[in-house]
């Protein structure tokens, strides 16, 4: 594919570190974008020089052999770009990861084999974690006719999975991926892994018989698969109408043995069609998300294994819904979605005329337990995948808080960082969103040229709002941090008030007001107070402003926030001598003190100092001396009633402005 059928999926080349002149497959494309989506919610940061696994399933790629039968696309780097290898291989290059990297080829079991796979290697520590995908395009029309001229795909348009009348199913694109990672290490959870297998098991002697839809798989032969499965697993279970009344009948005689409700059936072919190769994780993520829609797209959702499976999970807890073949069921919502097309149920399977199965045709309550996804390949392969749900209810009010919370973003454009301040400003503060925003832009994104940030709290109306808010280009050159102490005349009545709900900084006023209360000085009420009067008195202006450097600087540490230079002025270069390291906050606070105490104690010739906030140009015409030798003549006579006019002049002009 051309640089600008990249573009066209919207995928920048740059990301990827895709040269302009590669041919890249199409599904390549789409597998990089929808991982690059999916990993949004995960610091790339963190997974790079890591052995993350990458497990991707795929079967028939319509466009790989274009490298080889289209002229204008023959160059040297035709096979590295259609070859179905590059699906994982891309993603482990563009991570930096250096655990296993394969592209499995099971039929429609692919996705799903690809998944146990990642499972297996993770219990042998071969990786940490693993990204696990499936892709299926329909390109080539030939493809469908073949499957036509075999007999699986219906007339209609419409999959009636476990119908009477069904047909045939209906070919369907999917391109989907998961991350699994270990529970201990899971920042968020949707799904356990309780254990997944796979076996070939086919009767011959039917096979023999002429059909053309492949391998036949007897219901003794799913049954004794099942029943071992869940033996192995240490857990007890209480679209062709014979491929469908086989495996309903072998439900039936593993699942519904003893209960007393009906088991929910459902297929999400009915809903999407068949994805061939990518149907196993089709129906993992269709099972965890459901009908739940989130503000951003979900392109890979966290399934976390567990660390023992046997002995982990009581035996006589039962399951409460299986998936046929690809069932839609929602574990975030708490509701099974329902079956489309299915009108006539089959009376050849017990179960269902006993009512012990109850395939669902409308949208019903789920208690999120275990679901067994069943993935069958055209092949005769059979894998069987046990989750069991992780659902934690979120609740805003327990992270409500009055400090206004800060949100820092980074992306490809300025657009792009500029839609997720908008989305953030559009909902009710989440807490846990904003964490794994924080988590995943704590670091560097190579690429990321758009850096932004938002501060947002909530009015009392219950709505969104944002105080401060900027995006702009990122150069990617690191300018210095400065920590700038100022001096006198930048304290304010009650300026520590709002600071004192940030924990960091209230801990580092508490401990310098009990070095000050050995001195009389009550710390708290002069950083609080909103009477102005409280800094008429010059050592509370010292020790004050001294206490506020404190806290700030602890705050920044906290935030690992380490400066490159640091200056200060007047008070300012006592902050200084805390920021790196030469005081302590009880020397800091004690010496700013003492020189607040000496200004007072020491007879100096009266004078005044006000801070006017005016340039020089305007603050001239206040200047009352025109030179050094008229200044020095004035300053040995009493000014007092001058200064006193200076005073309110400089009020006045202030009030004015």
């Amino acid at each position: 594919m051309s640089a600008c059928h990249m573009r066209r999926l919207g995928a920048h080349l740059s990301v990827f570190f895709i040269t302009p002149y590669a041919l890249v497959g199409v599904s390549v494309c789409i597998f990089l974008k929808v991982s690059l989506v999916g990993m949004k919610r995960i610091s790339f940061a963190e997974l790079r020089g890591k052995k993350v696994g990458v497990f991707v399933g795929s079967a028939i790629s319509d466009n790989e052999k274009i490298c080889y039968y289209v002229p204008t696309t023959i160059n040297s780097l035709g096979i590295a770009g259609c070859s179905r290898s590059m699906f994982a291989n891309r993603i482990s290059y563009w991570l930096d990861v250096t655990g296993p990297s394969i592209n499995i080829d099971a039929a429609c079991s692919s996705s799903a084999v690809a998944l146990e796979r990642a499972c297996d290697y993770m219990k042998r520590g071969i990786c940490e974690a693993a990204i696990v995908g499936g892709a299926n395009l329909c390109f080539q029309p030939h493809v469908s006719v073949h499957y036509k001229r075999l007999g699986v795909l219906c007339d209609d348009g419409k999959t009636r999975s476990f119908d009477k009348n069904a047909g045939g199913a209906v070919r369907a694109d999917a391109v989907n991926c998961l991350f699994l990672q270990k529970a201990k290490n899971a920042k968020r959870i949707y799904s356990k892994v309780v254990y997944i297998k796979s076996s070939y098991n086919t009767d011959k002697a039917i096979e023999s018989k002429g059909l053309k839809c492949g391998p036949v798989r007897p219901e003794k032969c799913l049954i004794e698969f099942w029943n071992d499965f869940y033996r192995e697993a240490n857990v007890s279970p209480a679209a062709v109408p014979e491929a469908d009344r086989a495996e309903l009948n072998a439900i039936g005689e593993v699942f519904c043995k003893g209960k007393e409700d009906p088991l929910p059936v459902g297929s999400v072919i009915s809903n999407i069609g068949h994805t061939e190769a990518a149907s196993g994780v089709s129906a993992v993520t269709k099972a965890t998300l459901g009908l739940h829609s989130t503000l951003y797209n979900i392109g890979t959702i966290d399934i976390v294994l567990p660390l023992q499976v046997k002995g982990t999970i009581p035996y006589q807890v039962s399951i409460a819904v299986v998936l046929n073949t690809k069932v839609l069921l929602a574990y975030h919502s708490g509701q099974i979605a329902a079956n489309l097309y299915y009108e006539t149920p089959h009376d050849q399977v017990q179960a269902i005329r006993d009512g012990q199965i109850q395939v669902v045709v409308k949208n019903q309550p789920f208690s999120r337990t275990y679901v067994a996804v069943n993935s069958h390949s055209f092949g005769g392969l059979n894998c069987h995948i046990l989750l069991h749900g992780f659902y934690k209810r979120k609740d805003l009010e327990m992270y409500k808080t009055n400090i206004p919370r800060l949100v820092t973003l980074s992306g490809r454009t300025e657009s792009s960082v500029s839609k997720i301040i908008h989305q953030l400003k559009a909902q009710p503060l989440d807490a846990e969103e904003i964490g794994l925003l924080h988590n995943i832009h704590k670091q560097d994104i190579q690429g990321h040229l758009a850096r932004g940030y938002v501060v947002l709290t909530t009015n009392d109306e219950g709505e969104t709002v944002s105080l401060a808010e900027n995006c702009d280009y990122y150069p990617d050159i690191r300018r210095p941090v400065w920590f700038v102490y100022s001096g006198m005349g930048s304290q304010w009545a009650g300026m520590g008030a709002q600071l004192m709900n940030i924990p960091i900084f209230a801990k580092a006023i508490e401990k310098c007001s009990e070095v000050l209360e050995r001195k009389g000085i009550d710390l708290i009420k002069i950083l609080v107070t909103p009477d102005n009067a409280i800094y008429d008195n010059i050592l509370n202006s010292f020790v004050g402003i001294a206490a506020v450097q404190i806290g700030l600087t602890d705050v920044l540490r906290e935030l690992n926030v380490v400066p490159d230079r640091i200056i200060g002025h007047s008070v300012g270069e006592l902050g200084c001598a805390y920021a790196d390291g030469c005081f302590t906050a009880e020397e800091m606070i004690l010496s700013a003190y003492s020189r607040g105490l000496v200004s007072i104690k020491t007879p100096f010739i009266q004078g005044a100092m006000a801070a006017v906030g005016l340039g020089y140009k305007d603050v001239i015409m206040f200047c009352y001396f025109s030179s050094s030798e008229r200044l020095q003549q004035r300053i040995a006579k009493d000014k007092t009633a001058e200064l006193e006019e200076c005073r309110q002049i400089v009020q006045k002009e202030k009030s004015e402005s």
